[in-house]
């Protein structure tokens, strides 16, 4: 494939050809999980012409492949259809149109009737743990007191590009599941973690936002598990002074005559 360049950059990118304007875009602040209407109005910075033939895009952070979009009427209104699933994410809304500056806004997904996104307990973060099926520990309330299942993602990758997950039994809401992992991890390997909650009940299947992305290490020739930290997405989430990171390493930045003392 080959993609051609001239002297404004990218032939694909819309060039203002006027002073751009700006829109009065308006729309709910939030959204309820399931399938529903959201209304899009857009106008004239004045807040009362409308706008039309303007391109509105709706995609959630959280859940990726939820994503929608739509030209506005003569009105300056248009309605998407959207099916968001995940208590607490954030749907991003978009509007852009020739000699416009773009308009960037969200909408909050919320259902009464998810779970709270769930506390973690354990593995603390940056465990080196003991055992290739470590415990995970975690709790969540349900507004209903209905019972909660969990849904575990972990992945060799901070991103969780290409994730495993299991998903629990029911427990008890409000109550601290304690979960053993059935799949075997790998010695010596890195992982990052995250957990969310699931209403089971009346086939709802609502899942809370996630929690807090934690990471371990597995290495079963402790005796007991303890704080480590050994590759640079690790050492990334550390404040640090005159350190660099390259590779998995920690390079110490050294200005004559500094002395390192080891003991």
């Amino acid at each position: 494939a080959l993609e051609e360049f001239h002297w404004f950059g990218d032939p694909t990118l819309d060039i203002w050809t006027d002073v751009p304007d700006i829109f009065d875009v308006t729309h709910n602040d939030t959204v309820p999980t399931g399938s529903s209407d959201l209304t899009v109005n857009v106008k004239e910075n004045d807040g009362m012409t409308p706008i039309d033939t303007a391109l509105v895009c709706c995609w959630c952070k959280e859940e990726t492949t939820m994503w929608v979009s739509g030209y506005t009427n003569s009105s300056g209104q248009v309605i998407l259809s959207i099916n968001p699933l995940i208590n607490g994410d954030t749907m991003w809304v978009t509007v852009t149109k020739h000699n416009y500056k773009p308009y960037e806004g969200f909408t909050l997904v919320i259902n009464v009737g998810a779970p709270g996104t769930p506390t973690v307990y354990k593995l603390f973060n940056y465990e080196k743990v003991d055992s290739k099926t470590p415990t995970f520990e975690f709790s969540a309330t349900d507004p209903q007191d209905d019972p909660v299942q969990y849904q575990l993602w972990w992945d060799t990758d901070k991103s969780f590009g290409s994730p495993d997950s299991e998903l629990t039994g029911n427990y008890a809401s409000g109550s601290i599941a304690s979960y053993p992992l059935t799949t075997q991890l790998i010695q010596d390997s890195t992982y990052w973690w995250k957990a969310r909650a699931k209403d089971p009940v009346k086939g709802s299947g609502y899942y809370s936002a996630w929690s807090e992305k934690r990471s371990f290490t597995v290495d079963t020739t402790l005796s007991q598990s303890c704080w480590f930290m050994g590759t640079g997405e690790q050492f990334e989430f550390c404040e640090r002074s005159g350190v660099s990171i390259e590779g998995d390493s920690l390079v110490i930045a050294l200005n004559k005559p500094d002395t390192i003392l080891v003991e």
